[in-house]
């Protein structure tokens, strides 16, 4: 099946000797919802624009390079270059490490590592090896500096895994319309495990994140001022909205099936932090190969409640006074999402290295994340109502 046919890390290669392998993807998208920006994830800065072909989303190049030294040693290194919020294609080291198998059923990695909680794992830039164009979601973190050990045993007629991790996190994201907001030096902290039955694949992952960094603006600023001389409620939501020390938790599971010309995956994961609404997303795909071509669908559903807490100021008295209630709402929903949609697509292989993939997304959002739409931020937040995006994409991509 395609999940197969990644760029092999180390884990796959001969007892000794070096490999070098590339990847690459050209993607176009486009949609007519004027004044939208749809991004591939909120790692991006502006996305493809209505009525214009964009390359910008999902084009990508990159290489790995691996090495191994006897049956225990191991390193890799991947490069990427793609759209960033710096909008420079300056290729980045995705993930980079060293790798000790110091029992047969036990290992250890030192180095830049993927967040393997996710279902994404370190596999996310290859999209050669991904049935549909695009992850149907990316989440974040999902790199970081640190360590990672790693035990496998058999059980029954099945593989067991379990993995401990932790590290310091890196990346800049922009959800929504919001203001960018670094991820550099965070804490993260990972246990996950899985278990293998072939054609099945269960896997369950907590983790914890204490970020370093304030999301801090003039604007921002200004307004935590203003909040925090209007009790009860004005520090408290204050509190909601600052970000440095604070302690996310996420939980994730996914179950995938793989045999034949079935493929077909479902995903679930959480995130909870003090005085935020939690974040619960749901997404998956299935698609069934016919010959050298792959009909597929995907689907997703990102959910928190709406509810804010009130500033107590009275509603259309003055001008400031629903200035600071709509920047209170705001502050509130800066962590949340509200999205649902669907995608059907074809992938097509056109050789043993290459494939040609054909998608349509329709995605309805209220509280949007990877898609930037600075009408629906003009909206009051509580009166928003659910708009609708219609996305065509197009990607050929290849391993080498």
């Amino acid at each position: 099946m395609v999940a197969h046919a990644q760029v092999t890390t180390p884990e796959g290669a001969d007892e000794s000797g070096w490999s070098v392998k590339g990847f690459g993807t050209l993607g176009a998208a486009y949609h007519n919802s004027t004044g939208v920006n749809f991004r591939r994830n909120i790692s991006q800065a502006q996305g493809a624009q209505a009525g214009r072909v964009s390359l910008a989303p999902d084009s990508m190049l990159g290489l790995q390079v691996s090495a191994q030294w006897g049956p225990q040693w191991q390193a890799a290194v991947q490069l990427a270059s793609q759209d960033s919020l710096d909008r420079d294609y300056r290729p980045g080291v995705s993930w980079g490490y060293v790798r000790h198998a110091f029992r047969e059923d036990a290992a250890w990695r030192v180095g830049r590592l993927g967040i393997e909680m996710y279902s994404q794992g370190d596999g996310d830039a290859v999209g050669y090896a991904s049935l549909a164009v695009r992850p149907v979601a990316t989440f974040y973190p999902s790199t970081m500096d640190g360590v990672d050990v790693e035990m496998t045993r058999a059980l029954g007629e099945g593989t067991a895994r379990l993995k401990a991790a932790y590290g310091w996190v890196r990346g800049r994201l922009q959800s929504g319309g919001y203001n960018p907001y670094t991820l550099d030096g965070s804490r993260f902290a990972v246990v996950m495990a899985d278990f293998a039955y072939h054609p099945w694949t269960l896997r369950v992952g907590l983790g914890q994140q204490k970020t370093r960094h304030e999301s801090s603006t003039p604007e921002l600023d200004t307004l935590r001022n203003a909040l925090m001389g209007i009790p009860p409620n004005g520090p408290e939501i204050v509190e909601r909205s600052l970000m440095r020390g604070r302690r996310i938790n996420y939980l994730s599971a996914s179950l995938s099936y793989d045999e034949g010309p079935v493929q077909a995956a479902a995903n679930y994961v959480s995130w909870r932090s003090s005085g935020w609404a939690p974040q619960h997303v749901f997404y998956g795909h299935a698609g069934y190969r016919i010959g050298k071509t792959t009909p597929y669908m995907t689907f997703q559903w990102q959910k928190a409640r709406r509810d804010t807490l009130p500033t107590g100021i009275p509603q259309g008295v003055s001008l400031e006074g629903d200035q600071l209630n709509e920047g209170a709402a705001l502050v509130q929903a800066a962590s949340r999402a509200n999205m649902w949609g669907l995608g059907f697509g074809v992938r097509h292989e056109l050789t043993s290295r290459s494939a040609l993939k054909l998608q349509w997304d329709h995605i309805w959002y209220r509280d949007p994340n990877y898609i930037a739409d600075q009408a629906l931020l003009a909206q009051p937040y509580a009166e928003r109502t659910p708009k609708r995006l219609n996305l065509l994409s197009m990607a050929w991509e290849f391993v080498f």
